[in-house]
C-alpha cells in the first residue's frame, strides 16, 4: 500500500513536470501562495489517495496475507462486513484529523477534510461525509489502525510538505467544484497508473 501510493504520487509529480497544461488547469482552479506550494498539497493528498486501507476492515479481505502479515493475533471477532476503503476510510481518517493536526476537532480546519474528501473517493467521485463505523474489531486493532494512518500522514508531510515549508496545519482551502473535479479526476488517473 505504502509502495503504490509513492507510485501513484510519482505519476502525479511526472505529470505536473512534464505537463504545462496541467499545471496551468491547477493554478488556474485552486488558489496558493506559489507553484511549489500547490504541487506539494497535491502530491501529499495524491499520496493519502489509499489512507482507508490501514483498516482491518479492509486487510481481512485477505485472510491468508491478513495472517501471514499479522502472525499470533486473533482477527476472530473482527466482523468483515461491506467496506469501502475509500469512503469509509475518509469518515475513519476524518474522525481522526484533529489529532493529527494537534487541534481540537472543533477548531479543526475543514480543509484538510475537503481535500481527503476529494482524493479518497476514487474513480472521480468526491466522499461524503459520514460517521465512521464503530465496534468492528478489538480495541488493540482499532488502536493499531489508527497509529498507522497517523504514521503514515506523518511520513507523507515529511516526504512531500515539509520541503516546501508546509505543515498540515495550513491546508489551503479547496475553492468549488470544478477544482475539486480536477482533483478527483487528475488522482484517479495517477492511480490507474501507479
Amino acid at each position: 500500500m505504502v509502495y503504490h501510493s509513492l507510485d501513484v504520487a510519482a505519476v502525479a509529480a511526472a505529470f505536473w513536470t512534464c505537463s504545462p497544461a496541467i499545471r496551468h488547469s491547477f493554478k488556474t482552479a485552486f488558489v496558493a501562495d506559489s507553484e511549489e506550494t500547490l504541487r506539494a498539497w497535491i502530491l501529499f493528498f495524491v499520496a493519502l489517495h489509499d489512507l482507508g486501507k490501514f483498516h482491518i476492515r479492509f486487510q481481512i479481505k485477505a485472510p491468508d496475507a491478513l495472517h501471514t502479515a499479522w502472525p499470533g493475533i486473533d482477527f476472530g471477532n473482527t466482523r468483515c462486513k461491506p467496506y469501502d476503503h475509500g469512503c469509509d476510510g475518509f469518515a475513519q481518517a476524518d474522525a481522526e484529523i484533529a489529532a493529527w493536526i494537534g487541534t481540537d476537532r472543533r477548531k479543526t480546519p475543514t480543509a484538510f477534510a475537503d481535500w481527503l474528501a476529494v482524493v479518497a473517493g476514487h474513480h472521480g467521485s468526491i466522499c461524503r461525509p459520514h460517521k465512521p463505523v464503530r465496534g468492528y474489531a478489538t480495541p488493540d486493532i482499532q488502536q493499531q489502525d489508527a497509529v498507522a494512518r497517523q504514521t503514515w500522514v506523518e511520513q507523507t508531510t515529511r516526504l512531500f510538505l515539509a520541503p516546501a515549508g508546509l505543515s498540515l496545519g495550513n491546508v489551503p482551502r479547496v475553492p468549488d467544484t470544478a477544482a475539486k473535479n480536477l482533483l478527483a479526476g487528475f488522482c484517479s488517473l495517477c492511480d490507474w497508473i501507479g
